[in-house]
């Protein structure tokens, strides 16, 4: 993944870490489940989990297709 995928994967991250709910939910039914584009032109999709009471997101795929 180039840097700059790599830069706009954390600053999403940092995003998502301070308000993972403005993300989209992924249609599984499951509302912690949740996805987002990154980076310019949108060229990232990253996909994780929300854990409300540890204050935690797990990210389990990325892609970029910039």
């Amino acid at each position: 993944m180039p840097m700059e995928a790599v830069h706009a994967l954390a600053v999403r991250t940092a995003e998502l870490m301070d308000n993972p709910w403005d993300a989209r939910a992924l249609p599984k039914g499951r509302p912690a489940e949740r996805w987002s584009t990154f980076g310019p032109d949108q060229a990232g999709w990253v996909e994780f989990t929300v854990d409300q009471d540890a204050e935690v997101i797990r990210i389990y795929a990325v892609l970029w297709a910039g």
